[in-house]
């Protein structure tokens, strides 16, 4: 018997965002590429701003701070996108520029083009690092964030992370050919999604199959399905009638935010995004 193979996909939680909170990174081996990144120097309540044009520096702005979390950003405040790896971060502007190129003129010591970064957190301060042009620190006399070989103010970086939950997903399987899309869940959808299922067409016993059938409707495979709000599980109809595999029932995985990262829980058992079981 064939096994239909499915490429895994990077879990993707669609979130309906009503407010954001920015909290602080306080392990850098916890940061990952597309996390919304702002610098901060809590001690000044400051924020790093847009980089004017024809400057090289980051503007101060006024932020208010409660713990480990900033209440709210004033208008202007630079976002950067993370990207690259650990021990070769890039920050891309809200143009998608990197910073650190020509182009953009964010020179913070970048005038070289330097673009990958190094970032460290100890206590809640971050050191980024880049070559010898210097850390990102805060100079309060300026006010301004740049690179400094010389010490000023320690920054810290703050994540945005999402107040709201998940939006509630389905699983979708194909009855006795189970796959998953990472170590601890099936693949799961929101409502009204429009998948195209598989074209694949295993064999078994000599049969061949002719379609998938689900609340009394057949698919071709290949054929495109709206995801209803409700599990799926696809039965396989053979050439010569239909001939139905027993099925494991699986229990639901539960999604969870905690301190801004999506936990997973199956069968009281706690896993990451990635799949990396955490308990």
């Amino acid at each position: 018997m064939n096994k239909f193979i499915t490429c895994c996909l990077s879990l993707m939680i669609a979130m309906t965002v009503m407010a954001d909170e920015w909290t602080l990174v306080t392990d850098a081996s916890t940061l990952k590429a597309g996390d919304q990144i702002v610098i901060g120097c809590k001690t000044k309540s400051k924020v790093a701003g847009e980089i004017a044009s024809g400057t090289k520096y980051f503007a101060a702005l006024d932020a208010t701070f409660s713990n480990d979390a900033i209440n709210s950003l004033p208008t202007g405040t630079q976002v950067l996108t993370l990207g690259g790896k650990s021990g070769a971060w890039t920050f891309a502007g809200t143009d998608g520029k990197l910073l650190g190129t020509t182009a953009t003129k964010a020179a913070l010591a970048w005038d070289s083009g330097t673009t990958s970064w190094t970032i460290s957190v100890a206590a809640g301060d971050a050191t980024l690092t880049s070559g010898t042009n210097g850390n990102l620190q805060y100079n309060a006399s300026s006010p301004r964030f740049t690179n400094y070989t010389s010490s000023q103010t320690a920054v810290q970086l703050y994540r945005r992370a999402s107040t709201t939950p998940p939006a509630e997903t389905y699983s979708l399987s194909y009855q006795g050919f189970p796959y998953r899309k990472t170590l601890c869940e099936e693949p799961t959808y929101e409502a009204g999604t429009v998948l195209t299922l598989s074209n694949a067409t295993p064999s078994k016993g000599g049969k061949t199959l002719t379609g998938w059938r689900y609340d009394g409707v057949i698919y071709e495979p290949g054929a495109s399905f709206t995801m209803p709000a409700a599990d799926v599980v696809l039965a396989p109809i053979w050439d010569n009638g239909t001939d139905i595999d027993q099925t494991n029932i699986r229990t639901q995985a539960v999604k969870i935010l905690r301190n801004g990262q999506l936990v997973i829980i199956r069968d009281g058992v706690e896993y990451n995004a990635q799949g990396t079981r955490i308990n």
